[in-house]
């Protein structure tokens, strides 16, 4: 819900806060070096560091998407939660409204490609998810068919081929 912070070493002079809001979150800042991370400590280069950023806050995203769309914006990432906050096992998976609104936006702007986080809630599976083994646990928008559905894996210390690749134990399904 808060903004990545602006002066941390490998974010100063790439992020424009498009809000004023001064309340920052570590999360928002992480997922911003993760993405554009200038690599001046080399382990916390982001993939691409040449880039920049416009950083806002997780609310009125339908309406600040499909603007920042029609002026050109070509890549969004939205690595927060959304929707069913309280965990409710029946909207799992479900194709609400919200999650239609969202899919509608990404046909409008056939350019726009949208990241949403999967979530990370599955070690709370016995309280959320009464018996799919961890599976069918994407909430809302995170399942619409248009965006790319991004989940997390354990560190890779040496990759050598896809199977050093390993779902954690708490990214959604």
């Amino acid at each position: 819900t808060g903004l990545a912070h602006s002066t941390h070493q490998e974010l100063n002079g790439k992020i424009t806060h498009a809000e004023s809001s001064v309340i920052t979150n570590d999360h928002a800042t992480h997922t911003a070096g993760t993405m554009i991370g200038t690599g001046l400590d080399p382990q916390a280069r982001g993939i691409a560091s040449g880039a920049t950023i416009i950083s806002r806050k997780s609310d009125s995203d339908e309406a600040e998407i499909a603007d920042f769309a029609a002026g050109g914006g070509i890549l969004t990432n939205h690595s927060y939660r959304t929707g069913n906050t309280n965990n409710t096992t029946s909207v799992f998976g479900v194709y609400t409204d919200n999650v239609r609104e969202w899919d509608e936006i990404m046909y409008n702007a056939p350019f726009l490609t949208m990241c949403k986080s999967a979530g990370n809630e599955r070690n709370d599976v016995p309280a959320i998810n009464g018996g799919d083994n961890g599976y069918d646990i994407i909430n809302t928008v995170s399942g619409c068919k248009n965006l790319i559905t991004v989940g997390a894996v354990n560190k890779i210390s040496a990759y050598t081929g896809p199977q050093s690749v390993v779902l954690s134990t708490f990214g959604n399904w």
